[in-house]
């Protein structure tokens, strides 16, 4: 799949869908963290806006802050190899984090992310995703809140992409791969 033609996007999961799932998840985590302050870390590109639409919806003395890791680059499946992985620019010692992240396909790029933070001094450290690929993320992570679990199709929109596009679409689709007739 290298270029338009050779793909079809399929809607998965609708704006109204995402939307309310939001809505639900952020009530747990409202709840969760009723009475503390809370850094909410969103890793980029992806879990932009995800994160966007989140934090709106919670209630909770908040920071906002970024960080930026890949391992995926131009192709469908994570190289393992995490691109970016510093917090140096945070203040993590005693802070509640919030890990706020697009999808979790093997989770091993948290799995690290969550080590580091902890390692630094975070109070604690839960992550929340928009999509959770249960079955194929690593058995030693836990992801504490997500809204869609997701099968292995390799999705796109909502914050995803293929190699930087899609990200803007405003509802969660699948990469059809065209079928010559």
């Amino acid at each position: 799949m290298s270029n338009s033609e050779d793909y079809q996007l399929r809607v998965l999961i609708q704006q109204e869908t995402i939307e309310k799932k939001i809505l639900e998840v952020s009530k747990q985590i409202n709840e969760d963290y009723k009475g503390e302050e809370v850094l909410a870390l969103s890793v980029l590109k992806g879990g932009v806006i995800f994160a966007a639409d989140l934090v709106r919806q919670l209630t909770m003395p908040l920071q906002l802050d970024f960080i930026q890791l890949s391992s995926y680059g131009v192709k469908k499946e994570s190289s393992g190899d995490v691109q970016g992985l510093s917090v140096d620019h945070l203040t993590i010692k005693g802070h509640h984090i919030l890990i706020v992240e697009d999808i979790v396909d093997t989770g091993l790029t948290l799995i690290k992310l969550k080590d580091l933070l902890l390692s630094k001094g975070a109070a604690s450290v839960k992550i929340v995703a928009c999509c959770y690929k249960k079955e194929k993320a690593d058995a030693s992570l836990v992801v504490d809140y997500f809204c869609f679990e997701l099968g292995d199709d390799f999705v796109v929109g909502y914050g995803m992409d293929f190699a930087q596009k899609h990200r803007n679409l405003p509802y969660i689709g699948v990469m059809d791969e065209r079928k010559d007739d």
